[in-house]
């Protein structure tokens, strides 16, 4: 495991702003205690590839934009940036701006988490080309504009959460497409139209979560 705060340059080319001061207070992190880490990689590869990026924890206090140079990291199997709401002034831990479209290089990732912040913009339509990704958390942010279509090509998505956010397109057909998902959680956006019933293709999903939106029709009868 390699402490990004160790190298604080690529820190800030990557993250977008400079450490805090506890952050450098705190950037020795052991495996044990990745509960209250602020920011490790995972490097394994001969070269020293990157295979998984994490700033989460209950004691992590990021603020700053999500670099395009994220996008760089061609081996990485899981991103998960999360901001934590249970600190003092909550306005100055978040993570603000778009996604970076550059993260849809991404080939390898399997997991992508970006929950809990306060991200904007519109959801980049191509996260649309992570065919290996398995689980995809942008709930709790304030993303506007359609949900894509390209989402229905992530052939392997497992989990799609994008609840409580400002989406107000329709749910695309394409989402029905999805035949490994287990979990769909659109509820709390502004979504509108018919649901579409391609979703009767959603038979093995557990859990289905479309509340508090504006759409209207019948439900598909494979979701009776």
């Amino acid at each position: 495991m390699k402490d990004l705060g160790k190298d604080n340059d690529w820190f800030e080319k990557a993250w977008g702003n400079r450490l805090t001061k506890e952050q450098e207070r705190n950037k020795d992190t052991s495996d044990a205690d990745k509960k209250k880490c602020h920011f490790f990689v995972t490097e394994d590869g001969p070269e020293g590839e990157v295979y998984e990026v994490n700033f989460v924890g209950e004691e992590a206090k990021l603020d700053g934009t999500i670099s395009p140079l994220f996008g760089a990291l061609e081996q990485l199997e899981t991103l998960e940036i999360r901001c934590n709401d249970d600190v003092e002034e909550p306005e100055k831990q978040k993570i603000t701006g778009p996604i970076p479209i550059s993260l849809g290089r991404l080939e390898n990732l399997k997991t992508l988490d970006l929950q809990g912040c306060m991200l904007n913009d519109s959801i980049p339509h191509q996260l649309g080309r992570l065919k290996m990704l398995t689980r995809l958390f942008l709930n709790d942010n304030e993303l506007t504009g359609a949900l894509p279509y390209d989402l229905g090509a992530c052939a392997n998505l497992e989990h799609l959460s994008l609840n409580n956010n400002n989406l107000d397109s329709c749910i695309p057909p394409t989402i029905g497409y999805l035949s490994k998902l287990k979990k769909l959680y659109l509820g709390y956006n502004k979504l509108k139209g018919d649901l579409p019933q391609t979703l009767d293709g959603l038979k093995g999903a557990e859990e289905l979560s479309f509340e508090y939106n504006h759409l209207t029709g019948r439900i598909p009868d494979g979701l009776k």
